[in-house]
């Protein structure tokens, strides 16, 4: 059980550090690749489904 938590500790701990890599990394081809539209409008479809 113990384990458990630490995985989901370690899980958002990397979530955040790879957030703010991407908050001041923004000319790297990872973001561009992000900032794809089509990929944009993916993400917006998928969100109004789970919202729905």
């Amino acid at each position: 059980m113990v384990l458990l938590k630490l995985y989901f500790l370690v899980q958002s701990f990397g979530v955040a550090l790879f957030l703010v890599w991407i908050y001041y990394n923004q000319s790297t081809k990872l973001v561009a690749v992000l900032d794809n539209i089509v990929l944009s409008y993916i993400g917006k479809i998928s969100y109004g489904l789970y919202a729905y």
